[in-house]
């Protein structure tokens, strides 16, 4: 038996040549082995008949081939439309349309076979599964040769149209520019072409002659179109004329202000007849029909004042070209380039010398230029440089002085490489993400926010979450697209309709969206409702994280908390009027005021270290001498969380504190008073902190006391409720998913309960009526949105369908409120009558996990609060009782239920069971909390744009947030490194509510490091 390696592929092949077939029967006894070598020879074969010969004397599945070696295969097959020879011996073994689509498209088979008129061989192929083929052809072969191949299926036009409308598409301009420059010389006749095939082609060609092969006629049969011919010919077709609604809809969203051009020029060249014609302000504008048509991220565009760009866009990007053939391709019409000095001249090498060879081609092998690339990328991207710099002329002769092979490769980057390369890699794998979306067992839910970058695009993150065939939640970066006209809601969503209908997903799984409370949202949900035909209140989820923002800025700031944030936000306030503005606004106010003067001062920063250090070194306590300074903590105006660690850092350093301002006014009375009066000079002011109005007194210190026990009680449901609702291994050890949907309700209530125990104690605290008033406005606007939960089912179902819920919790927690709870049970009666109760599911299987033991300890009080709130039956029902799957289920109770921890894992397995509730369950149970990862999208994006980066184009930050978002996902196995920054794979999964981002976990992150020693 042969020994099998590739030496015995070279054998294989020798005796195949002999047809020693007895010997090569010997090897069918081992046909995996024998399969898994055939690659070897695949680099080696010098005939490819001769490998279809081995191949059928070895009797290998002509699939074995294409698994192994698709990607050589496609490579090798694309031009064997010039390979006669072989085409002729498969066609001898006659025609099998299955083995040949295993090495190239078929189509090439059908144009040679029918340019030879071998209708006898075509006869044996399935017309339908080489309709498929016709995709690769029609760029690739001309008009007279792609309508013999249709005639010789009897395929009409008008069919082919109907069954594939993409394709007519891509077929349209190929005929329409080389019917003008072609004599159709075929077996083609009226009959197959119809009356609107002669119409299609006799609009663009005065006169089409067709010569006909029957014997009885041998001349030439004029057909004319239905009407008479005009005397003159007409002119060709504007570019508007023929541009459908959508095309656009596309066209002057990327050129607003734009319009159709009121040319008064003949536009004869034929680069119009795959162009738009537009204009603004007199400056007319070619833009490319086929980029729009493929609604490519950039189209391309050039100022009409010639053609040539034009012509190098369509041969660059499309390999379209003049078809009159007047004018070669733009590729052939370069200017020389400059001379680079090759391996052979830089080392003095002899191409002759075997030795020599081998060492140019050692170090000709040795150069990568992806890996060049990439490493430039880095470079510029680590060292915040701008995407200009590797154009710099010193540094490339740098570059080519070491290596020859950056210039003789073309190795160089420019500013657009990044660009580029994204487009290209977003091109390549959007059809994966396509089809995993169409795939979706459920509801695709969204999530969208704006944002403004450093180099001032406004920029519109659009996120979708969805479960895959497992029931583990996903979640992608649909499109960050740009919004270039004024904010309105309905620009909004027709930018979201967008960037949804790019994806191609269904209208009927478009689910619920996730949005903050800016009131342009509502409007935006009213444009896409009428969009995809449904109810935009019903559909509309708001963000947790929103809500909570509102509430926190009333309890600190009162009922014009608003008004005080927006007055702040204007950048004409002084300096002055700001500090009296925050000084008005009680302690914390006043704390603020503090914090930021001694944060822009390094002089008080220093004294507040010295005096923390003077302290340390005097303890005789070892770890209290071991402890770091710290610094204050600088709030943020627009982010609550930031004030809450500003004031439990202040807390922490009040001695410190008061001790700075006691010391700084001492030093400076000692700088500012006169030595011979002994009194203060008349000039001097003294500094704000350390006047008297402005001073932290007892009370103050009291009421910032009382606000950071309230505080972290937000922080602490926030945090639970700021994830993105997938299963992680925890710190502590443990799966657990945060910003789960059904965590909302309990999240209100356990607020609504801390206020209350809040107000119950306002009397210990200084200025009660005060610190009162504030704590009812934060409750009214809590309860405020809670009662704007009945506007949609989210909330409801998505608890009442947890199995250690269900309606029981409402019943306890509601139970002075029955009405609650006919509401709530009425609005999910609803969706599962009218959604999902009559759903075509088919059952295959039951089953159901074991659930988890309940854990007894938790990291924060909310945490404790949701466990103690499952409901825990003491009985079971017979759950065959009622038809109705939802009837049964809210009967069906085990003692184990309200130990679920994952209710998404638990309705996964019970989707043979209660098929139609668990798809419901399973829908309303991936909807977002809230819209943290457009906040961590921004985030990503942010990085990417630096002082030295600042024109950077907003398609490409959107292309390549997209691409790490489906990298990230596993959606996508590999994506260009050159689009990757290395600090962004680092990036957390936890991201705060709206607003925060990841700056903000970097100063959780750092307080808990400098707090380290402080416990």
């Amino acid at each position: 038996m042969f020994h099998l390696t590739r030496g015995f592929c070279i054998n294989s092949v020798w005796f195949t040549k002999i047809r020693n077939i007895e010997v090569l029967d010997r090897a069918k006894e081992l046909p995996n082995e024998l399969q898994a070598e055939i690659g070897n020879y695949l680099g080696m074969a010098d005939s490819l008949s001769l490998l279809m010969s081995m191949r059928k004397a070895l009797a290998i599945p002509p699939d074995v081939l294409k698994k192994q070696q698709e990607r050589w295969v496609t490579e090798q097959f694309t031009s064997l439309f010039q390979d006669h020879r072989w085409l002729k011996h498969v066609c001898s073994e006659g025609f099998n349309p299955v083995l040949v689509g295993n090495f190239l498209p078929g189509g090439y088979v059908v144009l040679y076979l029918a340019s030879n008129r071998n209708y006898e061989a075509l006869d044996k192929a399935n017309g339908d599964d080489l309709i498929a083929c016709f995709d690769d052809l029609y760029g690739r072969t001309s008009p007279s040769l792609f309508l013999a191949s249709l005639r010789s299926h009897k395929i009409d036009i008008r069919t082919l149209e109907v069954q594939f409308p993409e394709l007519t598409l891509n077929i349209s301009p190929v005929l329409e520019m080389q019917a003008r420059n072609y004599i159709f010389v075929t077996d083609i006749d009226a009959v197959f072409l119809g009356e609107e095939g002669i119409t299609f082609i006799a609009y663009y060609v005065d006169r089409i002659l067709v010569e006909r092969s029957d014997k009885a006629s041998g001349s030439p049969l004029s057909l004319a179109p239905p009407s008479p011919a005009p005397s003159t010919p007409e002119p060709s077709t504007p570019a508007e004329a023929r541009a459908s609604r959508r095309d656009e809809d596309r066209l002057f969203r990327h050129f607003r202000g734009y319009t159709w051009s009121q040319r008064s020029k003949n536009t004869k060249s034929w680069v119009w007849e795959y162009g738009f014609d537009i204009e603004k302000d007199s400056e007319r504008r070619w833009v490319c029909r086929l980029c729009i048509q493929k609604n490519a991220p950039k189209p391309g565009n050039v100022i009409a004042f010639g053609t040539q760009n034009a012509e190098r866009h369509l041969w660059d990007h499309h390999k379209i070209q003049d078809p009159s053939g007047r004018r070669s391709a733009p590729a052939s019409r370069k200017k020389p380039s400059k001379g680079y000095q090759t391996i052979t001249k830089a080392f003095n090498l002899d191409l002759a010398t075997p030795r020599d060879q081998a060492i140019a081609n050692r170090f000709i092998k040795s150069f990568d230029k992806n890996v060049f690339q990439r490493l430039v990328v880095e470079w510029v991207v680590e060292s915040n440089l701008s995407f200009r710099e590797p154009e710099n002329g010193r540094l490339r002769a740098i570059f080519e002085y070491l290596s020859p092979f950056v210039a003789s490769t073309d190795a160089h980057i420019g500013h657009d490489t990044v660009r580029r390369r994204a487009i290209a890699e977003f091109e390549k794998h959007k059809g994966k993400v396509i089809d995993v979306l169409r795939s979706a067992p459920g509801m695709i839910h969204i999530s969208f926010d704006g944002w403004r970058s450093r180099n001032k695009h406004s920029l519109y993150g659009v996120a979708c979450f969805f479960r895959d065939g497992d029931g583990n939640a996903r979640k992608l970066i649909l499109g960050v697209p740009e919004l270039t006209v004024r904010h309105f809601g309905a620009n909004i969503g027709h930018e979201v309709i967008e960037v949804l209908e790019t994806y191609e997903i269904p209208d009927e799984k478009i689910g619920y969206f996730t949005l903050d409370n800016a009131p342009n949202n509502d409007t935006a949900m009213d444009t896409i409702g009428e969009r995809f035909k449904f109810c935009s209140k019903e559909r509309r989820g708001r963000c947790f994280g929103h809500v909570i923002n509102l509430v926190v800025k009333a309890i600190l700031f009162g009922k014009d908390a608003e008004a005080f944030e927006g007055r702040l936000g204007h950048g004409d306030v002084s300096a002055t009027l700001e500090h009296e503005l925050w000084r008005k606004r009680g302690p914390v106010g006043k704390l603020h005021n503090l914090v930021v003067a001694i944060h822009r001062s390094d002089v008080l920063t220093t004294l507040l270290r010295s005096i923390q250090r003077l302290e340390f070194d005097a303890s005789e306590d070892h770890r209290v001498r071991s402890r770091k300074p710290l610094n204050v903590v600088v709030d943020n105006e627009t982010r609550w969380l930031s004030q809450f660690y500003m004031i439990r850092r202040a807390l922490t350093l009040r001695p410190y504190l008061e001790t700075l301002v006691l010391k700084h006014k001492q030093e400076w009375e000692k700088e500012n008073t006169s030595k011979r009066s002994k009194r203060l000079k008349a000039s001097a002011i003294m500094p704000a902190i350390c006047r008297d109005e402005n001073k932290l007194d007892d009370k103050d210190w009291a009421v910032l006391e009382a606000f950071k026990k309230i505080l972290q009680s937000f922080e602490d449901a926030v945090k639970a409720l700021e994830g993105d609702g997938i299963q992680r291994k925890r710190k502590q050890g443990h799966f657990e998913s945060y910003g789960n949907v059904w965590d909302v309700i309990v999240g209100y209530e356990f607020l609504l309960a801390e206020l209350e125990k809040a107000k119950a104690m306002v009397d210990q605290y200084p200025e009660p009526e005060h610190f009162r008033v504030n704590i009812n406005l934060g409750w009214k606007k809590l309860d405020e949105y809670y009662n704007k939960l009945d506007e949609t089912p989210i909330y409801y179902t998505s608890l009442a369908l947890h199995p250690a819920y269900r309606w029981g919790y409402f019943e306890t927690v509601w139970s002075g409120r029955p009405k609650w709870v006919s509401k709530a049970k009425d609005v999910v009666q609803s969706v599962w009558d009218r959604d999902y109760k009559a759903l075509n599911i088919s059952r295959c299987g039951s089953g159901e996990p074991a659930a988890k033991r309940q854990r007894t300890q938790y990291y924060s009080p909310f945490e404790q609060f949701k466990d103690e709130a499952r409901v825990r039956p003491c009985q079971g029902f017979d759950p065959d009782e009622a038809d109705d799957e939802y009837v049964r289920w809210q009967k069906d109770l085990l003692p184990t239920d309200s130990d679920v921890r994952n209710p998404r894992e638990y309705w996964h397995s019970q989707r043979f069971k209660y098929p139609r509730l668990s798809q419901m369950a399973m829908d309303f149970m991936t909807v977002q909390a809230m819209s943290a990862e457009c906040e961590r999208l921004f985030s990503a994006a942010g990085r990417m744009v630096t002082p030295l980066r600042n024109q950077l184009e907003a398609s490409t930050m959107s292309i390549c947030q997209v691409l790490r978002s489906w990298l990230q996902a596993g959606i996508v196995e590999e994506v260009d490194p050159i689009l990757l920054d290395k600090a962004d794979e680092t990036v957390a999964e936890a991201v705060e509510e709206k607003g925060v981002g990841e700056w903000l976990k970097g100063l959780r992150t750092q307080m808990r490091e400098e707090e380290a020693g402080w416990e």
